[in-house]
């Protein structure tokens, strides 16, 4: 089952959401219609807080989208091409092809969510004091009052100076723009984020023993996921400084084992995958590749059927499979292929197979080169490389 489903296209970046937010859509609208509505709005029916709830929250999904578009038109006005943008729990990430060349760019990309949400918040605030000031109809003030608050809300917690909130971008540029270093600023703003999201555990086990549970907890499982995803950073950014400059010769498996079409999944079973290395298998016609098979794909067939089922019958096709040249640096193959880094078929100006890229090689490929570099520069303090 799919996670994620894609909304729309704009200028060409597509726009999905996670499933996770359809669930926070009806539990905030579920908070407002029976909390935060009723008590600042008493007096109106059941089905005017649900409805009003409702709308609030999905306008507040929408100010989630408008944060990450917001990023999104200032990259491109920056020259820096945007991947797609994802809206899930805990708000949404806009994708970019590659870094700001400056920190200028870095600067502007950064601000630009939370200056959208300041202004959505604004906006909102500003028209529940104009409802307030007319004697508009109260629901309608509260509604506007709660989205221009947690609008602002998000703005300020964006701003918190550590990756990958958006201040550790504005944080980022800042140190760029004081010591010169893109590199070097991106590693202390992802250190940065690590303090901040351990600083939010520390708050929310402190407010959970003083009786506040329910925000406690949330602080807390919010540093944490703060923290992964910062030591996440740290590390792609360790990978990317090992890797830069690698071609996918010096990387990729060569001469992998392959089969044809028409060979049998209950062969293939018996015979190949017993000496197969890795789990990334082409399947070739005239030694081309037709497509691509792994051990995860024999899910789809029962054991029963397998001597009589051919591999073409589950094989990715070739159009479908991540590829690459022997002579293509490392980096630019991984930030084309995403999430699907796992298998890279390595052909020539043929299209004859010649290689298979798999994450352990890559895995292997950064771990050599670390050490490489440890043995050349052993007196480098580990938190500057």
């Amino acid at each position: 089952m799919r996670s994620s489903f894609k909304l729309f296209t704009w200028r060409g970046i597509a726009v999905g959401i996670h499933w996770s937010l359809f669930v926070i859509a009806a539990l905030i609208s579920w908070s407002l219609a029976d909390t935060t509505l009723p008590n600042g709005a008493p007096g109106y029916s059941d089905g005017a807080y649900w409805l009003v709830g409702s709308v609030t929250a999905v306008a507040f999904l929408a100010s989630i989208a408008a944060h990450e578009l917001g990023h999104a038109i200032v990259a491109q006005r920056r020259g820096i091409a945007v991947k797609h943008i994802d809206l899930w729990l805990f708000g949404g990430v806009a994708s970019l092809e590659t870094q700001p060349s400056n920190w200028q760019a870095e600067l502007a990309v950064g601000s630009a969510g939370p200056a959208v949400s300041l202004l959505l918040g604004g906006l909102g605030s500003g028209t529940a004091g104009v409802l307030a000031a007319v004697t508009g109809p109260k629901i309608l003030e509260q509604g506007f009052l709660w989205f221009g608050y947690t609008n602002l809300v998000l703005a300020g917690f964006n701003l918190l100076p550590g990756s990958p909130l958006d201040g550790g971008r504005v944080l980022s540029a800042l140190r760029w723009r004081h010591h010169g270093d893109a590199r070097r600023a991106r590693n202390e703003a992802a250190r940065a984020g690590v303090m901040v999201a351990n600083g939010l555990v520390a708050v929310g086990i402190v407010s959970v023993f003083a009786g506040l549970l329910d925000s406690g907890l949330w602080l807390a499982f919010l540093g944490w996921f703060l923290g992964a995803a910062a030591r996440r950073e740290l590390a792609v950014d360790q990978a990317r400084h090992v890797l830069a400059g690698v071609r996918i010769a010096s990387v990729m498996t060569p001469n992998p084992v392959t089969v044809t079409p028409d060979i049998t999944l209950g062969l293939l079973v018996s015979n190949v995958l017993p000496h197969l290395r890795g789990s990334t298998l082409p399947v070739v016609v005239d030694g081309r590749l037709w497509g691509l098979i792994t051990p995860d794909h024999l899910r789809a067939i029962p054991p029963a059927q397998w001597w009589s089922t051919p591999v073409s019958r589950i094989a990715t096709p070739a159009s479908l499979v991540p590829t690459a040249r022997p002579s293509e640096e490392l980096l630019i193959v991984l930030d084309r292929m995403g999430s699907d880094t796992g298998k890279v078929v390595v052909t020539d100006d043929n299209n004859r197979v010649v290689g298979v890229v798999t994450s352990t090689d890559i895995a292997r490929t950064v771990r050599n080169t670390a050490f490489r570099e440890l043995a050349q520069h052993p007196d480098t303090p580990l938190n500057q490389r």
